[in-house]
């Protein structure tokens, strides 16, 4: 994409505030916490979990609702805070190619309203 192009999709974009609240299959859900295996440590000794967990499992009182939550477990040692950061900056940057994929498959409607 050109630099124009991107530009103007700027002002395309709108902030979502209705979600699809269509749970995902289970096999795309294996495929996310797979993805959540991947991804590296910042501090290796520091035990820590991602999981997908369910709308029964969170007591919502701020948050959107939605058919699936990701849920972070960690040891509280030295610099735990960081390794979670660095753990979900690297599933934020990767998973747009989630995504893409999961639209490949015919899972999300991504150009809806472009």
């Amino acid at each position: 994409m050109e630099k124009n192009e991107l530009y103007s999709i700027i002002f395309k974009r709108k902030s979502i505030r209705n979600y699809d609240l269509t749970s995902l299959n289970k096999n795309i859900l294996t495929e996310i916490s797979n993805h959540f295996q991947s991804l590296k440590h910042m501090y290796d000794d520091i035990k820590i979990e991602l999981k997908i967990i369910s709308p029964d499992m969170v007591k919502r009182r701020v948050m959107k609702k939605a058919p699936h939550y990701i849920a972070v477990f960690s040891e509280s040692k030295d610099g735990y805070l960081t390794n979670v950061g660095f753990m979900l900056q690297q599933w934020i940057c990767s998973s747009q190619h989630v995504v893409l994929a999961l639209a490949g498959r015919g899972f999300l409607n991504l150009l809806k309203n472009c």
